[in-house]
Formats: structure tokens, C-alpha cells, sequence
């Protein structure tokens, strides 16, 4: 099952939504600018912005079938799937786990 990711776009809004109105009876500490609120209101508000093009790139374009492109869409050109045989080989994930890093 595929769901819109207007849905998914929401439920982060609704989310970051909560945690900034949640924050809001953090209690202040004397003396500090910056309270027990402060990361967690950056968290909410970066999500929020993260959310909103979600919801705004569906909704631009209603009709469109798909969501997206298709995955196997790349692997039709082979300058793609080298390329990414390459950067999987460069980040050291092969067959048995993950390479030993000291070999960077």
C-alpha cells in the first residue's frame, strides 16, 4: 500500500505542531536566554519546514498517477548503476557487513 506523501507531510506538521504548543509550559530558567524549550522548538520548526513541501508538491500536481519516478527507472542506464557501484564500494558496504573503516 502506497499512501500520498501529502498524508505523511501532515502527520509531520501535525507533529511538529504538537511538540511547539507542548513546549510552551517548559518552565524558563532564570538568568538564560536559552531554556529546556530551545532544541526541541529548532526540532519542531525544522520539520514543519520540512513538511510543508511535501503537502505543497502533491498537491501541485493532483493528477500525476505515480509517485514519483519508478525505482527501476535508473537501473536502465548504465552510467547510473556504476556509478552506484561505486559509491557503495567507496563507503565500504560489501557482501559479509561494512569494511574496516581504517582502510579509508
Amino acid at each position: 500500500m502506497k499512501l500520498n506523501d501529502a498524508v505523511f507531510g501532515a502527520v509531520f506538521l501535525a507533529l511538529s505542531l504538537l511538540v511547539l504548543w507542548t513546549i510552551q509550559g517548559y518552565p524558563k530558567i532564570p538568568g538564560q536566554n536559552v531554556g529546556p524549550s530551545a532544541f526541541p522548538g529548532v526540532i519542531a520548526v525544522g520539520l514543519a519546514v520540512c513538511s510543508l513541501p511535501l503537502i505543497a508538491q502533491r498537491l501541485a500536481a493532483p493528477a500525476r498517477g505515480r509517485h514519483g519516478s519508478s525505482a527501476a527507472q535508473w537501473t536502465r542506464q548504465p552510467q547510473q548503476v556504476i556509478a552506484f557501484a561505486v559509491t557503495v564500494g567507496r563507503a565500504g558496504v560489501v557482501r559479509g557487513g561494512v569494511r574496516d573503516a581504517s582502510a579509508f
